[in-house]
């Protein structure tokens, strides 16, 4: 074999071996993926996706998800990640929807961009795998402690199915997103040691933001710096032991071995109340340990979402029989989350969906955006005429060459085309637009923040939208709750402890692209309020406590709503007097009402009332429904020319930023004249 043709077949067999080693390496990478609980999820919700790695050989990875999102949108969400010998798990959060378009995942390595593995395998492990796929989710409760707890509980009443899984401490998340689909988190009995201080920060954090929690302490001492003691409603004292009456067990319907159980001694804080675990009808106020009722919980409000400390493990009852049972748990949940009928599920038209419709039609009134209008198109059509017809005719003939007209045709027709798009592109692409809405909610030291976010992009360019840590974006669901298999538009995100950030975009000309966020913190109250209900009257005093002017105020009882005329300016109090109007009013007297609606000036157009928007987190509206039922009142306001630490990178951009403010103000007790009631 001459020594040329030697060398050329060594070549091609070494780079026929490293070819078989790089597949080798990569058949090598496993990749797996855990979605939701139990692979169970919440459609709409934020819930955990569990990476599993392995590898042959230690390197680093980027793992990408590809999640379906009821929009015509898909998120995208990456994140850097090691990948070792040994399995390794990584959690990242993902709003999914019912699944028609599958979840995916795919593992880069991070130093070639090579694809090292990709999952599911096979096309629809994902929806075999997913028991939930389909269905309806009303109430979801999770449980957390030494053992699980409520396995088989179904809630009586629920619009929807119950979601009831067992979270081992380990995997208590480390960020409050983590419990987004959870309406309680029953504790019980924990070892203090295996959570650790970030997962009870991540607990306090969606407390804060509407969440419940229901803890059973057990006997072991809660540390006094545990970041979870400080929205405790009661002291935990020493355990001891309970003699529960023969009576008592006789009417609950539970066996004389339940008469002496383990009690935590609780001493209730100031502002808590108490429920008779046994007659949860019997409320009262709690000031101290009470001892005139046989087993009580004692519950705070904290922020948006409330804390139920009892004193016994209540999850090992056992009843006569499965119907007594579900009746004492549907007794503790309706005290603590009350069956909230107008937020049943509706995934074909959803309440927040309409909210962010809503929402996107406030900011989304853009002039002059990319079109071609009909006279342009006239001229066009009209032009093209002259020049494939008559001009193009005797053009021809003049110069001899009429069968030409074959090849002419066509080229005045791509001509005329591509100078109109360049044309259009010129002279009608307008200005990029970049527009927020924010709908700050507000319970005591405790901001909720949901945002709405558009950009109109006046030509093809990649854009860059950035916010500060701590919001979580995802497309804004524009369909119904079942993902569509008809995207066409990614939006790439990169995901960290500290929130889910959009990465740079690319948005075709004359394009919008919808981002939809939601943070919690807490933060300095907007507005202050005090004022007496008065027959059919409010009268008192409300005080900007924010930077920006409000104005078109507007306040909510459970049976009522009233508007007051003035602008507040910042740090400014002024006094009011406002009529009510009741609720329950018949539709024409409604619609005919200016109270609770929104006039804008500028486009000359009255939008439905603030909770048209509000309704965008659907917990949130439940929580404030609850806060009018207890006696609350809520105030909305609209904050003029906002800040907003959400920004578009390009200079240039027409930016504008629109706030909505919602304050719960609580009812103070207060010896005033009868039929009047001081709240602030």
């Amino acid at each position: 074999m001459p020594p040329l043709m030697g060398a050329f077949v060594r070549t091609i067999f070494v780079l026929l071996l490293m070819l078989l080693a790089a597949s080798s390496a990569s058949a090598k990478t496993k990749l797996d993926i855990q979605a939701g609980f139990s692979d169970r999820y919440r459609p709409g919700r934020w819930v955990p996706v569990t990476v599993v790695v392995q590898s042959d050989r230690p390197h680093s990875g980027v793992i990408e998800l590809r999640v379906p999102n009821a929009s015509s949108s898909t998120m995208t969400i990456r994140q850097q990640i090691g990948v070792g010998t040994a399995p390794q798990s990584y959690v990242l959060y993902a709003p999914l929807a019912l699944q028609t378009d599958p979840l995916t995942a795919t593992l880069f390595d991070a130093a070639t961009n090579k694809v090292l593995a990709e999952w599911p395998p096979e096309t629809g492990n994902f929806n075999a795998r997913l028991g939930l796929a389909g269905e309806q989710v009303n109430f979801a409760l999770f449980t957390t402690g030494r053992t699980p707890g409520l396995q088989g509980y179904r809630r009586t009443g629920a619009a929807g199915a119950t979601l009831v899984d067992h979270i081992r401490p380990p995997r208590l998340p480390n960020t409050p997103i983590g419990l987004d689909a959870a309406d309680v988190l029953l504790v019980l009995d924990p070892d203090w040691s295996q959570i650790s201080p970030e997962q009870q920060r991540a607990v306090v954090g969606w407390v804060r933001a509407g969440g419940t929690l229901l803890l059973w302490p057990g006997s072991d001492p809660l540390p006094p710096d545990a970041p979870i003691a400080e929205i405790l409603p009661a002291t935990l004292g020493e355990p001891s032991t309970l003699q529960l009456p023969p009576a008592t067990l006789q009417k609950a319907g539970l066996s004389r071995r339940f008469g002496s159980l383990t009690r935590r001694t609780l001493t209730a804080k100031p502002g808590a109340a108490t429920v008779d675990l046994f007659n949860p009808s019997a409320e009262g106020s709690a000031s101290g340990e009470a001892s005139d009722k046989a087993v009580e919980m004692i519950v705070g409000k904290i922020g948006f979402g409330q804390v139920g400390v009892v004193p016994i493990d209540i999850s090992t009852l056992q009843f006569g029989d499965t119907g007594r049972q579900n009746r004492f748990w549907d007794a503790v949940f309706d005290r603590l989350l009350p069956i909230d009928t107008p937020q049943q599920n509706n995934y074909y038209n959803p309440p927040d969906m309409q909210a962010a419709a809503a929402g996107l039609d406030r900011i989304g009134d853009i002039p002059n955006t990319g079109a071609f209008g009909f006279t342009y198109v006239a001229v066009l059509i009209a032009a093209m005429m002259l020049l494939v017809g008559p001009i193009d005719y005797f053009v021809l003939r003049k110069i001899g060459h009429q069968p030409w007209t074959w090849g002419t045709t066509l080229g005045w027709i791509g001509l005329i085309t591509i100078a109109a798009i360049y044309a259009g592109h010129l002279l009608r692409s307008g200005d990029l637009h970049f527009r927020t809405l924010r709908l700050v909610e507000q319970a005591g030291d405790v901001a909720s923040e949901s945002a709405l976010a558009l950009v109109y992009a006046p030509r093809s360019s990649t854009y860059s939208v950035t916010a500060a840590d701590g919001w979580w974006w995802q497309p804004v669901p524009t369909g119904n709750r079942y993902s569509s298999t008809n995207v066409t538009l990614p939006l790439d995100t990169y995901q960290s402890a500290q929130g889910n950030l959009p990465e740079r975009m690319w948005i075709d000309v004359w394009s919008w692209r919808f981002l939809q966020g939601k943070r919690v913190r807490v933060a300095p109250p907007v507005l202050g309020a005090t004022f007496k209900v008065a027959g059919r009257r409010l009268r008192g005093t409300v005080t900007n406590l924010s930077g920006k002017t409000l104005r078109n105020i507007q306040i909510e009882t459970n049976d009522a709503v009233g508007t007051t005329s003035f602008e507040l300016l910042a740090g400014q109090s002024l006094p009011f007097d406002s009529a009510l109007k009741p609720k329950n009013a018949s539709p024409e007297a409604a619609e005919a009402s200016p109270s609770f609606r929104n006039y804008d000036h500028q486009s000359g157009r009255t939008f439905t009332s603030y909770t048209n928007v509000f309704d965008i987190d659907a917990g949130k509206t439940s929580g404030v429904r609850n806060a009018l039922a207890r006696g609350a009142a809520v105030f909305y306001a609209e904050q003029v020319d906002p800040a907003s630490d959400i920004t578009i990178d390009q200079p240039g951009a027409i930016v504008q930023h629109q706030s909505y403010v919602r304050a719960i103000i609580e009812p103070v007790s207060s010896p005033e004249a009868p039929g009047e009631e001081t709240r602030k």
